[in-house]
């Protein structure tokens, strides 16, 4: 097995405009099993007054009680930053069950965004397309 058929995908925000001065928070990620996380952020569309915020948050409990998880949060991104990728690595050593990622629009036009999750260092290595969070796989 390759180490790359090792993780899991989540899809932590699918490709989304979030209006002016709104926030949207993504899918829960459950890290159950996993030992790290590369989270990859891509910016499409940032506006001239760009991202106020784009932070991780951290819960025991699916959907509620999450609170933010120290430094795991990007520097606020301008209009020159369209198409830009940012990842951010978690260890997930020490940390709660369920993460979410939180983007914060402080322009007043919409902001394109995406986001993937790459779960990985697995207690058990995923070998199914619902365990590893995919629809297709193709080995070549």
């Amino acid at each position: 097995m390759l180490d790359l058929q090792a993780i899991k995908f989540a899809n932590v925000l699918p490709p989304i405009s979030v209006a002016g001065g709104a926030t949207a928070a993504s899918n829960d990620i459950d890290t159950k099993n996993f030992r790290a996380v590369a989270a990859i952020i891509q910016a499409g569309v940032v506006p001239a007054t760009g991202v106020a915020t784009l932070k991780w948050q951290e819960s025991d409990q699916l959907a509620s009680g999450y609170t933010d998880i120290p430094g795991a949060n990007h520097t606020a991104l301008v209009d020159a930053d369209d198409n830009v990728i940012v990842s951010t690595f978690i260890n997930l050593k020490g940390r709660k069950r369920f993460l979410r990622l939180v983007l914060t629009n402080g322009a007043t036009n919409p902001t394109v965004m995406a986001a993937l999750a790459l779960l990985y260092r697995a207690e058990e290595f995923p070998d199914t397309l619902a365990e590893r969070g995919l629809k297709e796989q193709l080995f070549v």
